[in-house]
């Protein structure tokens, strides 16, 4: 060395083969009786006289260095069309994509025309433009649609397949153990060959190397071929297809022994204004939406509607009526459908399409012209007709509450107004309802399902309007005494109203044809579609950085010195000569595209992050923290891409050489990834938090497989176990897989629906269109998907195409339908009124025996989601102190609110009854809320579930158990939600500015308490219980002669909420 010192190395050394003796005839342009220099062995190729370094390219799992040559010797080296250092270049007309462990090079002859691939490149483009514009839309129906998760499980998805997918980039077989291990192993060779043993050289290589099965790499390599982006659209991929067009028009062959940088810069140009030409063709097919389909489209939209209006004021709706109710959205769901206009005869379609008023007059016209007026005669009203139109218009669930249908369907005997109107319902139904299958069922039920069998001639509805009126005016004349004077309505007036969200009337993504607004509705498109390719384009940048550094005898001064070459060409060194251009351009895009751009989305959202729930906010950024706990905004760009980021930096550069290293810095980041996970737990509870639980099995699924790798490392272990750990991590990774992948197509394929009756499972052709991505009825209006329906039924009915179509439908359809039947018989939470507590319901089961395979799927349901009664129990108190935390730390409150379990509990019902009443496109304000929490107090004070509470509270003191409460129909239990509801209150508040949050809150419990205590018959009633109850408590203290006796109050104290 430099001080003079010597020391011992290895002869031969790794990789050479010293054959000895002389050379019998002239070789390698050496002369006969020369003695034969070391040559490389196979997979290996000569650095210097006498060291050889290992290759890394491979061609078809064959390795690009031959070996047999000595140092300085070009013939016969590398495989054909591989030159250079290492066999790491390629020949002139060849091309090879990436560094490291990629394909060997390949010979552009083989590829197509120019023009060819010239298209090819666009239509990749275009490819990726369509999938963000998807990806996008999807994103967006989520933001509106709380239940939709299918967009946050893909971005889950494609994080975790860009990290597993680095290590295909290694080809695990071809790792040299550790030096203790080789150790180990070079004495047991010296023992072997002392003992009179023939070992070979390939022998003593193949035993220095990690014993892993050969066949994992291509596995892994097809398992993750997704790698977080679309694959290339291409013949080769895109690298190649540019490298043989700068070959063919630019003259970047280069020569064996001269690399042509242009053969390499027009892909690195190619790939630096990639994004932009992205956002080029998201662009045209935006303007293609904007200005060519939803033109054409609204044609027929506008024919549609002025059809409709002529059918319904020719059938008795009012005119100014009709232009309310009758939007566009209504029109574009049902107009893709075959005998559109004959179909309006269909109450249930005419209900959904126009909503309940309209169709009240409808109902009413019909009931007038056979007789009606002459029923409504001896009620003496002033406008007999109106109050028809009226009574029918609460019916249907159009009117100010439900108390009507409620009535109606009890019919209780002490009531008998409600009883003779529900009596003539039945009387009338059992008649004229040739559907029913028996007398006996309740003819009446749900209005819906009214309608539905078809309970709408005139004879019925003579036979009701008197009775139906006259109960109405009984139920309005309850409601005026109950409601208290003054009460809330100085209140409803002081809460502003809920800032209007504008319409994207144009397909739910665009405001107007205005070339303004269709640039600005277009940014959330753009910005999904660069992130959409970041992890391609980050990988590309890095790969032209990517060197690999070892020592040879440098061919013009004879001195062995350090190289640090390009991995893709490794006759350029980095940063040096032809590759500065290279490298500097690569290192900007990384800055820019990979860097800069994340650096300014998070500088975004963190300036307006307590405005990120705001209307226009989320629609253009809302996919990057939609699913997100607000806290936790930036988790998605700052914690996961970072994490990405730093993987690919250390695979694809040389900050981590070594490639033992690099697998124990995934083992690190892995467990580093965990543990940030696990102890924030950025994601919200929707589903029962099932995406906290995908994300958390995944990082336990890296970390797992990582760490395994190590050990197998460490412990050189045998062959045998090497292959079972490795079916194991595959098969703890396809479990990830699966479960992402399973819960993708449940929210995508899967029936949302309950519906299992003949009619709608008939058509298959109709069954696998009905429940692809938007093209549900049931689920969505998305135009665009329904203007293609008809056409896709056509094409799927090809046979072939049919079949691979149905599986997913076949499969997930039953599973999403006992899903939904599932979620039917979990605990439900029915709050019993101001300071009185919740009830907990649990579900009876029915008698009877299920198959086991029904039993084995609902096992496997209940457990993937929750479901079981224990974890929905879990659930519900995760929410509440969720939801609690949430008010606390953002709704401004000086104090603790008294009565915060009553909102916890209350709001989400109050909340899913005015969705239900306001569907969208109508935007929800904090007065429509609080006449909605108005309904529902007067309900749950006249249900009376806070006597039945004090009743049983009395029973329980001289019992150590309390009775648990059943039910077994979810339709028959009023008032009661289940956590997920809860859950979904609380993404409501989410969405709410502080301000907005405060007056919501304060207004609610406000409205609860003032009804709560001015309704007649209200608190009077229970306090004066109460009382009874505590001397008849006193009185058996007396008697038992209980020392001190601890006294629970039944009545709790109604107090102002703080803050107010």
């Amino acid at each position: 060395d430099e001080d003079g010192r010597q020391s011992c190395e290895a002869c031969p050394a790794p990789g050479v083969i010293c054959g000895g003796g002389f050379l019998a005839s002239k070789t390698w342009g050496l002369a006969a009786g020369t003695y034969t220099p070391p040559i490389s062995k196979p997979g290996y190729y000569m650095v210097s006289h006498d060291k050889a370094e290992p290759c890394d390219v491979r061609k078809d799992s064959t390795n690009a260095c031959l070996g047999g040559v000595p140092f300085g010797a070009e013939d016969d080296q590398c495989l054909s069309g591989h030159t250079g250092p290492l066999c790491g270049s390629c020949s002139p007309t060849w091309t090879r994509d990436q560094g490291g462990m990629a394909g060997g090079c390949t010979s552009c002859d083989e590829f197509a025309g120019s023009g060819w691939l010239i298209l090819f490149l666009n239509v990749d483009l275009i490819v990726k433009a369509a999938w963000a514009l998807l990806l996008g839309k999807r994103s967006l129906e989520s933001l509106s649609d709380l239940t939709q998760i299918d967009a946050i499980v893909l971005r889950i998805g494609m994080q975790w397949m860009a990290i597993a997918s680095v290590l295909a980039q290694f080809q695990l077989d071809e790792i040299e153990v550790y030096g203790w291990s080789q150790a180990k192993i070079n004495a047991e060779i010296t023992a072997k060959v002392s003992a009179g043993e023939t070992v070979s050289e390939a022998e003593k290589s193949q035993q220095l190397l990690f014993k892993y099965p050969d066949w994992f790499y291509n596995i892994w390599k097809t398992l993750y071929t997704f790698a977080g982006s679309l694959p290339d659209i291409n013949v080769g991929t895109n690298q190649e297809t540019l490298e043989c067009l700068a070959i063919r028009h630019f003259g970047g062959g280069g020569t064996d022994d001269q690399a042509d940088r242009t053969k390499y810069l027009v892909p690195l140009l190619w790939w630096l204004f990639y994004p932009l030409l992205l956002l080029f063709w998201v662009f045209v097919f935006c303007l293609i939406i904007v200005k060519v389909i939803h033109p054409i489209f609204m044609r027929g939209v506008n024919i549609g509607r002025a059809k409709v209006k002529e059918w319904l004021v020719k059938n008795g709706a009012q005119p100014e009526t009709i232009d309310a109710s009758l939007t566009n959205e209504g029109i574009e769901k049902f107009c893709h459908e075959e005998k559109f206009m004959e179909r309006l005869q269909d109450p249930v379609m005419l209900l959904e399409l126009v909503g309940p008023e309209v169709v009240a007059q409808v109902l009413a016209e019909k009931a007038w012209t056979h007789g009606a007026e002459d029923k409504l005669k001896p009620l003496g009203l002033e406008e007999p007709k109106q109050a028809l139109i009226d009574t029918f218009t609460d019916v249907l669930g159009g009117g100010p509450d439900s108390q009507l249908v409620d009535r109606l369907k009890e019919g209780k005997p002490k009531e008998e107004t409600a009883t003779e109107a529900a009596a003539a319902s039945n009387e009338a139904a059992a008649q004229d309802n040739t559907k029913a299958k028996n007398k006996d069922e309740d003819a009446f039920g749900d209005p819906n399902k009214v309608i539905a069998k078809g309970m709408v001639k005139p004879e019925f509805l003579v036979k009701v309007a008197a009775p139906w009126v006259k109960l109405k005016q009984v139920v309005d004349q309850e409601r005026a005494e109950a409601q208290p004077q003054g009460g809330n309505k100085d209140l409803l007036v002081s809460i502003p109203e809920a800032v209007e969200i504008q319409q994207y009337v144009i397909f739910g993504c665009f405001r107007s044809y205005k070339l303004q607004d269709i640039v600005v509705d277009c940014v959330p498109f753009f910005l999904i579609a660069i992130y959409s390719i970041w992890d391609t384009i980050t990988k590309r940048y890095l790969i032209n950085l990517q060197a690999k550094s070892y020592y040879m005898t440098d061919s013009e001064t004879s001195l062995y010195r350090p190289f640090y070459v390009w991995l893709t060409d490794t006759r350029l060194e980095v940063f040096s000569g032809d590759h500065v251009l290279i490298g500097l351009l690569a290192s900007f895009g990384l800055f820019v595209w990979s860097f800069l751009f994340l650096l300014i989305l998070f500088l975004v959202l963190r300036k307006n992050k307590d405005q990120l729930m705001t209307a226009q906010l989320f629609h253009t950024f809302g996919f990057f923290y939609n699913g997100l706990e607000p806290d936790c905004y930036y988790w998605e760009i700052l914690v996961k891409r970072m994490d990405v980021l730093i993987v690919y930096i250390v695979t694809y550069t040389q900050f981590v050489p070594d490639i033992k290293a690099k697998l124990i810095v995934y083992l690190v980041l892995s467990g580093c990834a965990w543990v940030l996970h696990s102890g924030a737990r950025p994601f919200d509870d929707r589903l029962a938090g099932m995406l906290d639980r995908l994300e958390y099995n995944a990082l336990r699924a890296r970390f797992f497989t990582f760490a395994l790798v190590q050990i197998m490392l460490l412990s050189d272990a045998p062959e045998i176990f090497n292959v079972i750990v490795a079916v194991l991590i595959l098969s703890v990774n396809f479990q990830v897989c699966i479960a992402i992948v399973w819960s993708w197509l449940m929210e995508v394929f899967g029936d949302n629906s309950s519906d299992e009756s003949e009619e709608a499972k008939e058509g298959t052709a109709d069954q696998v269109t009905d429940n692809v991505p938007g093209l549900d009825d049931d689920n969505s209006s998305d135009p665009i998907m329904l203007c293609l329906k008809s056409l896709a039924k056509k094409v799927i009915k090809c046979g072939i195409l049919q079949l691979v179509l149905l599986v997913p439908f076949i499969i997930m359809g039953p599973l999403s339908r006992m899903r939904r039947s599932i979620e039917g018989t979990v605990p439900l939470f029915r709050w019993k009124g101001w300071g009185w507590g919740v009830d907990i319901l649990t579900h009876r089961p029915k008698d009877g025996r299920q198959k086991c395979l029904r039993q084995f799927s609902g096992w496997l349901l209940r457990s993937f989601y929750n479901l079981s009664d224990e974890s929905q129990r879990a659930f519900a108190a995760e929410v509440t102190g969720s939801m609690t935390d949430h008010l606390l730390t953002n709704a401004g409150f000086n104090s603790m609110p008294s009565g915060l379990l009553d909102f916890q509990f209350a709001f989400p019902t109050v909340l899913a009854r005015a969705q239900e009443k306001f569907p969208p496109p109508q935007k929800l304000t904090l007065p429509m809320l609080l006449a909605e929490a108005n309904n529902y107090v007067l309900e749950v004070r006249a249900a009376g579930y806070a006597k039945e509470a004090t009743g049983q509270a009395s029973r329980t003191r001289s019992s150590s158990t309390i009775d648990a409460a059943f039910y077994e129909d979810r339709e028959g239990v009023e008032h009661a939600i289940s956590a997920e509801q809860m859950n979904a209150g609380l993404l409501f508040l989410h969405r709410l500015p502080p301000a907005e949050l405060h007056d919501l809150v304060s207004g609610f419990l406000c409205t609860l308490e003032e009804l709560w205590s001015k309704t007649d018959g209200g608190s009077k009633k229970l306090r004066e219980m109460s009382a009874a109850e505590d001397e008849e408590f006193e009185a058996d203290v007396r008697e038992a002669q209980v020392p001190n006796p601890i006294r629970i109050p039944t009545t709790p104290p109604l107090m102002r909420p703080s803050g107010h």
